[in-house]
């Protein structure tokens, strides 16, 4: 399993790279395109993806030589704001992330549940609407195992990045690619340490996780 959580991960580097490759090229293309878009008003812009969460801090009786992973994960975000500038958009994001828990070695119906509400900052470089994006979010994280009738929920922090690239098809939509991370953290989570691990006699301490994620942009503004 971690084998192939590590190719997952050394092939998503690969098609990062070559993406940013792509998003360079093109953006020196459409750097003499007078009719880039000019974003303003109502801002919407959807993100679904796939990524790799890497996690530390958990230690469980069933795997305690290791409290570090890599899973593969899915990516769903949506940013909701309003553009004040032709650059500048300024927006509330909800998202989730989530996969199989990979730490215990159950079933298949072992999940975990990452959700996600923020306030952030998009700009949008002009013409060649490349985009870097930020924000700070407060997040939850819920865990489900049916095997074991164990459930959790645990509020956290979060902080976002993302660089992407969009293309203009239409008078107010464009659609694109971005290479996003994501930056989690839950500080003593009592419902984990009460709820799964003290009741097994595992130990768990502050918990780190990080999601690097590749997603197709759709934005209205």
């Amino acid at each position: 399993m971690n084998y192939i959580n590590r190719l997952f991960s050394e092939n998503l580097l690969r098609k990062t790279l070559i993406l940013l490759l792509i998003m360079t090229s093109s953006s020196v293309l459409l750097a003499q395109d007078d009719k880039a878009p000019e974003h303003k008003g109502l801002f919407i812009r959807g993100q679904v993806g796939i990524g790799s969460l890497s996690y530390k801090g958990i230690i469980f009786p069933f795997n305690v030589e290791n409290n570090e992973d890599v899973i593969p994960a899915g990516y769903a975000n949506i940013d909701l704001g309003y553009s004040l500038s032709r650059n500048w958009a300024f927006h509330l994001n909800f998202g989730q992330t989530g996969g199989q828990y990979s730490y215990i070695v159950t079933t298949d119906d072992a999940f975990y549940r990452v959700t996600w509400l923020g306030i952030g900052a998009s700009y949008y470089f002009i013409p060649s609407n490349i985009f870097i994006s930020t924000s700070l979010m407060g997040s939850s994280l819920a865990y489900n195992d049916e095997a074991l009738e164990i459930e959790s929920t645990d509020a956290g922090s979060g902080f976002e990045f993302k660089v992407g690239k969009e293309w203009k098809v239409g008078k107010q939509w464009g659609i694109g690619v971005a290479i996003i991370y994501t930056a989690l953290s839950w500080e003593d989570p009592a419902n984990y340490r009460e709820v799964v691990f003290e009741e097994f006699g595992g130990e768990v301490d502050d918990i780190n996780a990080g999601l690097f994620s590749i997603a197709f942009t759709a934005t209205f503004n």
